[in-house]
């Protein structure tokens, strides 16, 4: 518990005062531990605290959030608005955090938030994907009015911009929401051909026989990749409804649209888009 101190007090004197730290325990304390350890980084002033107990101690939580004095923050491994109707039932929660690829997707998750709304708690929406979830979760925060901030990963694949073009990017903690069609990204199917997907094992899990490195058909689709450098169709809704967001095929988005210049905060704590 010391050394985990001791690193926030590192990343704090580097970043300064005005940087706010989000502080993730992964769900990893029990409750007793997860209070000390709070009272222990108040001083350092957290964004928030982000789950500090097992997600399915509800009753933990509960007492965690009435006990410190760091706002407390859950939710990406819930995938209900019935779920997220417990914890704000509880007041066991000051921000949210629903995954858009756990959570249903836009229709769902705006749903979710608009409950979040009605209880004064905030949204920062989880985001493990690549840039195509990225600019999901975007569209979703410039609509709603309790965003707070949005996780996004600055590590990507070197080939990235040629499977995604048009993927949002972070100009000083600020993304500028895109006013292109739909989810303002294109996909080159060609592009992700050249590179499938690969396991753990590195093994590419999704490739067959004849379009290993190596084969006839995997120098073909290298030298159209090399040739086509165009996305091959705009990101379509459904690749998002089907794959992305789990969501129903024939769920509609129409009541979520792109804001053209508004900007999306990403690290200068609680402020809204709208």
């Amino acid at each position: 518990m010391a050394a985990a101190v001791d690193h926030v007090v590192a990343v704090r004197e580097a970043a300064g005062p005005d940087v706010d730290l989000c502080i993730e325990v992964h769900g990893r304390l029990a409750p007793a531990w997860a209070i000390e350890m709070a009272r222990r980084l108040e001083p350092f002033r957290p964004l928030f605290y982000e789950e500090p107990v097992p997600v399915e101690n509800l009753a933990g939580l509960v007492k965690v959030a009435r006990t410190i004095r760091i706002p407390v923050a859950t939710g990406e491994r819930l995938c209900t608005k019935f779920a997220f109707q417990e914890i704000l039932r509880l007041d066991a929660v000051d921000v949210i955090q629903p995954d858009l690829c756990h959570a249903g997707g836009l229709t769902e998750v705006k749903k979710i938030v608009a409950t979040a709304e009605a209880g004064y708690v905030q949204v920062a929406p989880h985001n493990a994907s690549g840039l195509v979830g990225t600019a999901t979760a975007v569209q979703l925060d410039a609509v709603i009015p309790n965003f707070l901030i949005q996780e996004y990963f600055v590590a990507q694949a070197s080939w990235i911009d040629d499977v995604v073009l048009g993927g949002p990017r972070v100009v000083h903690g600020e993304i500028v929401v895109s006013d292109r069609p739909e989810l303002g990204v294109d996909l080159s199917e060609e592009a992700a051909a050249v590179h499938p997907f690969q396991s753990s094992s590195g093994e590419r899990a999704s490739s067959t026989r004849a379009d290993r490195p190596g084969s006839e058909r995997h120098r073909e689709l290298e030298a159209e990749h090399d040739r086509v450098r165009r996305p091959a169709r705009p990101a379509r809704i459904d690749d998002v409804l089907d794959v992305r967001l789990d969501l129903e095929p024939g769920g509609h988005l129409d009541d979520v649209s792109p804001l053209e210049d508004q900007l999306v905060v990403l690290g200068e704590g609680a402020r809204s888009p709208l």
